[in-house]
């Protein structure tokens, strides 16, 4: 980022490297949203994204919180840029845009993907059933065709039915989520290019004068 100030490029690096970290850490996580929310659940993308998350749940606290801080420095900068008005009304309007699409993936993640995630059992809970064990013994050739708008429950009977319902919540979240990042990102680069543009022609008219 081309800015007047150290201080400038160092709140925009921060905002830069918060939003990829969240990017990324969502991009993770698609070894399991893939399989519930791009195509038909079926047992086996279920059964993945069961065992992925109920690790995921049963990571530290700290190692957590490590996610709620880079979220609230991004923020933080992104307010600090908005109140003091860094580089004129055109980027003005850029980190409005950021900060509207960053504080909505963050509320799309603490209300939408935590209270789901609360629902997943510690992958150290042993009173659940592994999600790919079956009532029968042997599964059928042709197990039932499911529209990606159905609660694939018949395709696992030992898994609560709340717990499906929490995958696929997580999954749509995760991805809205992504895509407001990817949004703030773009408009990161739109800033840019604009604060490239006033220096450019602000050095070609003093060459001028």
């Amino acid at each position: 980022m081309i800015k007047a100030t150290n201080c400038e490029n160092f709140r925009l690096c921060s905002i830069l490297c918060s939003a990829s970290f969240l990017l990324g850490t969502l991009f993770t996580h698609w070894i399991a949203d893939h399989g519930t929310l791009w195509q038909t659940p079926t047992a086996d993308s279920l059964s993945t994204a069961l065992s992925y998350y109920r690790n995921l749940v049963s990571t530290p606290d700290s190692m957590k919180a490590v996610v709620a801080l880079v979220a609230s420095i991004g923020i933080s900068c992104l307010l600090i840029g908005l109140f003091n008005g860094f580089g004129g009304d055109s980027a003005w309007v850029f980190e409005a845009a950021s900060l509207f699409l960053f504080s909505t993936a963050v509320a799309v993640y603490y209300l939408h993907a935590l209270p789901p995630l609360s629902n997943i059992p510690h992958s150290m809970d042993t009173t659940m059933h592994p999600p790919y064990h079956h009532h029968w013994s042997t599964p059928p050739n042709h197990p039932p065709s499911l529209s990606p708008f159905d609660t694939p429950d018949v395709l696992l009977p030992s898994t609560p039915p709340q717990l499906i319902a929490a995958i696929r919540d997580i999954a749509a979240a995760n991805l809205l989520c992504a895509v407001s990042l990817t949004g703030v990102l773009l408009f990161l680069a739109g800033d840019a290019y604009v604060d490239y543009e006033r220096q450019l022609h602000r050095s070609m008219d003093e060459k001028t004068d």
